[in-house]
């Protein structure tokens, strides 16, 4: 009987977890499920990255099935949920951050 599913281990800053998906999952199902359980809002900030066929750091792309980014060969598939864009000016972010709460209390 063929496998219809696969484990992956994602780890992030706070916790590991497994999750098993169907062969023909997309980058964006397991970001979608990531970002869910940790309660992540603003996800453009983050990526998913694991290692390629030939053993390079990749960025997991959205849009592509999982399955021809990272290989399958050995369970959980491993992968880590990380910061992939920092902005320029943090204090700059920080402070429009607060400045939009207080207009909307």
């Amino acid at each position: 009987m063929q496998k219809t599913s696969v484990v992956i281990a994602v780890e992030t800053p706070v916790t590991r977890f497994e999750i098993a998906v169907p062969y023909a999952v997309t980058g964006q199902q397991i970001f979608d499920e990531v970002v869910a359980a940790l309660g992540v809002e603003e996800t453009w900030w983050f990526g998913l990255s694991g290692t390629d066929f030939d053993s390079q750091k990749v960025w997991v792309k959205n849009k592509k099935k999982l399955g021809i980014q990272v290989p399958f060969n050995t369970e959980p598939v491993e992968l880590i949920f990380d910061v992939k864009i920092y902005p320029q000016r943090v204090e700059g972010f920080v402070s429009l951050k607060l400045k939009t709460k207080e207009k909307t209390i």
